[in-house]
């Protein structure tokens, strides 16, 4: 239970991080004349940066929910993970979402200039700890006997 409460403590700072770097590139994309970004661009940039923004946010609030609770909150989180899921499935959305940001930023990030930049930014923010969780999960697995 406490090696949980500590790991919970640890992914909301990690989480906290990821937010704090996200809120940089939304600034930078609102403020900044140089990088030459379309309307569109900006648009589609400011749509994946929030939409990431609102994702890390609430999963930074289940973390320390979690952590404050001494993962007694793991219960209703999963129970509300659980119909969630149900439910999007009846409806054929889930994942659209997260589909649709990922096709913008893979489309930004192969153009040049400021957009492509940020775009490999963001992507590098948010896929850093899903890679090293990937990487570690598959180095264990090789070691396996």
């Amino acid at each position: 239970m406490v090696c949980g409460t500590i790991m919970d403590g640890v992914d909301a700072y990690d989480t906290q991080n990821t937010v704090a770097q996200l809120k940089e590139y939304r600034n930078l994309v609102i403020n900044s004349r140089h990088l030459n970004l379309t309307d569109d661009q900006r648009t589609s940039l400011l749509t994946v940066i929030n939409f990431a923004l609102t994702k890390k946010q609430r999963h930074f609030n289940i973390a320390v929910g979690q952590a404050a609770t001494l993962q007694v909150g793991r219960i209703g989180t999963a129970a509300y993970r659980a119909g969630r899921a149900v439910y999007k499935s009846a409806k054929g959305i889930k994942g659209a979402a997260r589909d649709d940001a990922a096709d913008i930023l893979l489309n930004l990030a192969q153009q040049q200039g400021g957009a492509g930049t940020v775009a490999r930014a963001i992507i590098r923010v948010i896929a850093k700890r899903n890679f090293e969780d990937i990487l570690k999960h598959s180095i264990k697995e090789s070691l396996r006997s």
